[in-house]
């Protein structure tokens, strides 16, 4: 009779092994699934990835060289920023000062490059150009008097402005401040802000007006 108890009590047990095995197997894919999630995540949001989300069509962007020359063209400066290995790794390599005489007018043009390839340096404004109706640059003073430093987009998708061409104002003062510079990608997104959308480009540059 033990025997017969013994052997029962083993048949009962295979359904429950069985349900034990099920529910190890559904966590196991559910964890499976997350990491794929969150690692899609990271792929979409992490500029810095090669090979993956929007990146992988204009190259990283590295170095950023903002053009401002004169309306009569006498005048003109070159300010640039570069990190080659990009953020989170070694400290950017340069970060140019911008000095700005007061009560004057600038046209500018805003450059951007791959430089991630130790020895080489790739010109990626036109692709960011190409797919104008997917980025924005929005331009953004700190520490300086509100409306000191005027800056208008001149360049558009057709629909909303893009901001690699520009017109500065710089009215009768001077200060002491910050420039900066955001590149939003807005795939299905763009609303003529720079809120939706991940970041290409975040940078803050010294903004002298004189």
């Amino acid at each position: 009779m033990k025997h017969l108890f013994k052997l029962l009590d083993r048949k009962k047990s295979k359904p429950n092994q069985a349900a034990e095995l099920f529910k190890t197997g559904m966590f196991t894919i559910a964890a499976v699934m997350m990491v794929f999630l969150n690692a899609c995540e990271r792929d979409r949001d992490n500029p810095r990835k090669p090979g993956k989300g929007h990146q992988a069509d204009h190259g990283f962007i590295t170095k950023v060289e903002l053009i401002l020359e004169s309306p009569n063209g006498q005048q003109q400066q070159t300010i640039v920023f570069s990190d080659p290995d990009g953020p989170g790794g070694l400290p950017p390599i340069r970060i140019d000062t911008l000095f700005l005489p007061q009560n004057s007018q600038w046209k500018g043009q805003l450059r951007l490059y791959d430089e991630s390839t130790s020895g080489q340096s790739k010109d990626i404004t036109y692709q960011i150009e190409k797919s104008a109706a997917d980025h924005i640059v929005c331009y953004f003073t700190n520490g300086v008097p509100d409306g000191l430093v005027n800056i208008r987009r001149v360049d558009s998708d057709g629909r909303f402005e893009l901001g690699l061409q520009t017109e500065w104002n710089i009215g009768p003062s001077t200060a002491e401040g910050q420039l900066r510079i955001l590149l939003k990608h807005q795939v299905r997104q763009k609303d003529g802000t720079c809120l939706p959308g991940s970041t290409d480009v975040d940078i803050i540059m010294p903004l002298w007006i004189q």
